[in-house]
């Protein structure tokens, strides 16, 4: 069943748990949140780019300090509050909606995070605005389901502190664009992602993801991760 579900999602792209879909997926998909060690559920609220509010901080704080939940900044630039019991999860996401905030997939075969360094908005090496162009990215393709999760980043400048080059498709800043690397993974088996395109701008790289991405999703075996994909592409 959470098979068929993720293929009419990504048919149709409709609400996931509208009109009885709820039933087709699996524990976590049901719940907007993965489940834990003990039978509690962590809530990861998707933070575009690391990019987040003031009012939306205030309210991770509130919503924590209510239900209880520990809270830990994590590695993809998101904050995950831990402990929640199942009935509780409605509310809870009832709360951080009403500052703008949603699931971030945490638990899916799909766009998980595009990370960020602050760019040229804030930063004195940055040559390019990493931010808005990571928030663009990661809007274009949240909730896009995929043979296995992906992620990405945008660095700024060549000194690369989003680690673009490790994910499975990564942007990093030139003076004249960005340089676009794809096929990067974590994880046990970590793999260089290749560079594929150079001093392109934002609308070419969008172009070019469009159609790797399509492609990775069309032809690649199930729970394949980017990296090994591409490894035996011809």
């Amino acid at each position: 069943k959470p098979a068929v579900g993720s293929i009419l999602a990504s048919i149709y792209n409709g609400v996931i748990l509208d009109e009885g879909r709820d039933s087709l997926q699996d524990t976590n998909d049901r719940s907007l949140a993965n489940m834990q060690r003990g039978g509690s559920y962590s809530v990861v609220p998707r933070v575009p780019g690391g990019e987040i509010t003031a009012e939306q901080l205030i309210q991770l704080g509130k919503t924590a300090k209510k239900y209880g939940l520990y809270s830990k900044i994590t590695g993809a630039q998101r904050v995950d509050l831990f402990g929640a019991a199942k009935y509780q999860l409605p509310d809870i996401w009832e709360e951080l909606g009403s500052v703008g905030l949603e699931s971030g997939h945490a638990y899916g075969k799909a766009l998980r995070t595009v990370k960020s360094c602050v760019g040229s908005t804030w930063c004195r090496y940055g040559v390019q605005d990493s931010v808005s162009f990571a928030v663009r990215v990661e809007n274009r393709y949240k909730g896009v389901r995929s043979p296995h999760k992906m992620k990405s980043a945008v660095s700024g400048c060549i000194r690369e502190c989003a680690e673009a080059q490790g994910k499975d498709f990564g942007m990093i800043a030139t003076e004249n664009g960005y340089n676009l690397y794809l096929g990067g993974n974590g994880g046990t088996n970590p793999v260089h992602a290749q560079l594929f395109a150079t001093n392109i701008d934002e609308d070419t790289v969008i172009k070019y993801l469009d159609r790797y991405i399509g492609y990775y999703i069309l032809t690649a075996d199930r729970l394949e991760r980017t990296a090994p994909w591409q490894a035996r592409l011809p």
